[in-house]
């Protein structure tokens, strides 16, 4: 009979195993893992700065440069570590501009942000042990068992790491200044020692910092930090582990500190303990809560969209499956995220803020890469059964294509290395403006790149620029006196009229609509007759249109893509101004929602000079006007006059 010879147990497993796994890898020593984390924080370092938007963008980020650049207070909650963080980066000595170096400074965090995320899965992957009573008086507790070998989690975390770091929104607020990257960095770091092997003073540490850039994403965390707590005896909280908050949490001095300097731009005036309290607390932002059946049903149908697009339709069935394989075996864990989760997303229906809803989810999406690392090990490990050893490595090598599906999915939307619309746009405005002239906009989209553009680069710093929505603060009210003072001056009655209305308003004591109004309109109007007693143009937005009383009495021309105020219409049309529209039409540039309100007021701007020219019976330059406005944006269509379509 024929001796059979066993091979030896390793050549066995090499055999049954995927090509990806060897017995022989030494996978679980911590150099490894950490390698692996710095080669994730590199490749996705490396993708953001190749995606890097150049200069400034669109939304709340010239405010923040703004701010950062010059250690001001920004918008509430006034992120004061982000401005502190921003202001050292903006000094140093790489890029041309501070609007450059934050962007870079947002694509360090989002990459330091998934090699975090790497290093959480892999604690993850290793639960809190539970302690028997005989031996929870010795030092070491009975060593927890993994639930894969090291291969699986390994491979495992870098394809969650990955994907997520090509995800649609981290990637979208990697390549532009904005405050959201820093935050989640901090809360990866927060779970990172939170969770798995904890330590709670390097937890509460970075939370407290968290605390200081976002404190409401960072509460989220706190509901499922508290039933862990009560749950397990390894994340006992002591009352001087409370201590490690308090570098974050003392971070918030800075703004009462900054603002009784008087900054240039100090927005709220948090100088005193109520003010603090507003701005802490964003009392100006209380009205953006939402509470109609209908708007709640739409917003969490664009979250269920959003998650979807997030993960793509590939990693959204591997999240469900790590969810359902966490409920089982890590149920503390689970309940963990589920608790945040629900949090975070019950805050993002109520609360609605159009440019950065997708924003407030990133804690979420945070922890969704967690439970699809699970459920990419549960496959793993279910592929490891496969008899067919070929069908194992074609799908094991397909799940393993998730990131090249992620960042194939995601990479137009988020190439933002053309992205000059915001710099154009305040450029362009500021060109076709009269040395000395008066600017009045109610478009953020406009202000905010111009805060930075004149207070920063030093554009056109001639031009005063007002914000009229923001004319609606009293702490506005005196940033304009301290930066435009001969300007406020003309107006000093009407400022006095109007800040004793404010006041009742901001103070919650009765007040008169109609007399805020009356007294806010009165103040524009005089900021308008006087700038032109002074022989200074006057300019204004296309939405200033929705305050039909602010210079009312001036006939407005249209010059390039803002309105002159005149007393008369002129005898002659004069030049048409200039419009930069390469950003919206050399295709090189994905243009998302707010990008394409600015082309929409590109688009009217050209059907008004239509409209305009057809005062002085010029048709046919007319309709070259209203052809150009059509091919920005077809659907201005409509705004032309009838017979002239």
């Amino acid at each position: 009979m024929p001796v059979r010879v066993r091979p030896p147990p390793a050549l066995a497993i090499a055999v049954r195993a995927p090509c990806w796994y060897h017995p022989r890898m030494d996978l679980d020593r911590p150099v490894f893992r950490w390698t692996v984390a710095v080669a994730v924080a590199v490749s996705a370092f490396a993708l953001y700065l190749a995606t890097l938007a150049p200069t400034v963008a669109l939304v709340d980020c010239g405010e923040l440069i703004f701010a950062a650049a010059l250690l001001d207070i920004p918008h509430p909650p006034g992120t004061p570590f982000y401005v502190l963080v921003g202001h050292l980066f903006s000094r140093l000595p790489w890029g041309d501009t501070p609007a450059f170096r934050l962007n870079v400074m947002s694509a360090l965090f989002a990459a330091l942000t998934a090699a975090v995320l790497f290093l959480l899965v892999l604690r993850t992957f290793v639960p809190p042990p539970v302690v028997p009573q005989a031996a929870r008086n010795k030092r070491r507790p009975p060593a927890p068992s993994a639930p894969w070998a090291p291969a699986i989690q390994i491979r495992a975390g870098l394809i969650a790491a990955l994907t997520y770091a090509s995800s649609a929104t981290l990637w979208s607020y990697a390549t532009v200044a904005e405050v959201y990257t820093l935050h989640t960095a901090l809360l990866a770091l927060v779970l990172f020692f939170f969770l798995g092997r904890t330590d709670v003073r390097l937890a509460l540490l970075f939370f407290g910092l968290a605390l200081a850039v976002h404190h409401v994403s960072a509460l989220f965390l706190v509901p499922g930090a508290l039933y862990l707590v009560w749950k397990s005896p390894s994340h006992s909280l002591k009352p001087k582990h409370l201590l490690f908050l308090f570098p974050g949490v003392l971070t918030y001095l800075y703004l009462p500190i900054r603002a009784l300097q008087q900054p240039l731009l100090n927005w709220g005036n948090p100088s005193t303990i109520e003010r603090f309290f507003w701005h802490v607390s964003g009392k100006q932002y209380r009205s953006n809560f939402v509470s109609d059946f209908d708007t709640l049903l739409s917003r969490a149908w664009f979250f269920a969209k959003l998650a979807a697009e997030e993960f793509s339709v590939l990693g959204l069935p591997l999240i469900l499956l790590g969810l359902y394989f966490l409920f089982f075996r890590y149920r503390k864990l689970f309940v963990f995220i589920a608790l945040t989760v629900g949090c975070n997303l019950l805050y993002a229906l109520v609360y609605d803020i159009s440019e950065d809803n997708e924003a407030y989810v990133l804690p979420s999406f945070l922890l969704l890469g967690v439970a699809l690392a699970w459920g990419l090990g549960y496959l793993f490990q279910a592929l490891l059964s496969l008899r067919q050893r070929a069908v194992a490595i074609f799908l094991t090598a397909g799940i393993c294509l998730l990131p090249v599906f992620s960042l194939w999915s995601h990479y137009d939307e988020n190439n933002h290395r053309h992205y000059l619309v915001a710099h154009d746009y305040g450029l362009n405005v500021l060109e076709n403006l009269e040395p000395g002239a008066l600017l009045l906009t109610m478009d953020w989209q406009l202000y905010s790149p111009l805060l930075y553009l004149q207070g920063v680069e030093r554009h056109r710093s001639d031009v005063v620029s007002v914000d009229v929505n923001l004319l609606r603060r009293s702490w506005y009210v005196a940033y304009l006196k301290r930066q435009y003072p001969e300007m406020m001056r003309s107006a000093a009655d009407e400022t006095e009229i109007y800040l004793e209305q404010l006041d009742l308003f901001e103070h919650d004591r009765p007040y008169s609509p109609n007399a805020i109004q009356q007294a806010f309109v009165g103040l524009i109007n005089r900021l308008i007759d006087g700038a032109l007693q002074q022989n200074r143009t006057v300019y204004a937005t296309l939405d200033l249109s929705e305050e039909p009383a602010v210079g009312a009495p001036y006939f407005r021309v249209p010059v390039g893509p803002v309105f002159q105020l005149v007393r008369a219409q002129p005898s002659e049309p004069g030049p048409p101004g200039r419009f930069r529209v390469a950003s919206f039409t050399d295709g090189r540039l994905h243009l998302d929602p707010v990008m394409l309100r600015v082309r929409r007021n590109y688009a009217l701007m050209h059907v008004n000079r239509g409209i305009y020219l057809t005062l002085y019976g010029r048709q046919s330059e007319a309709q070259e006007w209203y052809d150009k406005g059509i091919a920005l944006d077809p659907e201005v269509q409509g705004m032309i006059p009838r017979g002239v379509r």
